[in-house]
């Protein structure tokens, strides 16, 4: 599915055992990552976002750095 908000845009592969909610944060996110930073390539973006879930709804742990990474895009979603 293409996320767009403004001039930008990202395409995600929902999971197979992903919610529609769930989904749509992690586009929330790919935005955010996307439109606030060029460090990242759209493959590093969506990687993040599977991170994210896993800390936010599975409790699983990475690194500080990538940890790091994370958390500073996902404060508020």
């Amino acid at each position: 599915m293409l996320f767009k908000s403004n001039n930008t845009e990202i395409k995600l592969i929902k999971l197979d055992d992903e919610s529609e909610s769930i989904f749509n944060l992690r586009g929330k996110l790919a935005l955010k990552i996307k439109t606030n930073t060029d460090d990242y390539n759209d493959s590093d973006i969506e990687k993040f976002t599977k991170i994210w879930i896993n800390i936010k709804y599975k409790g699983c742990k990475y690194s500080n750095k990538i940890y790091n990474i994370v958390k500073q895009f996902s404060d508020d979603i």
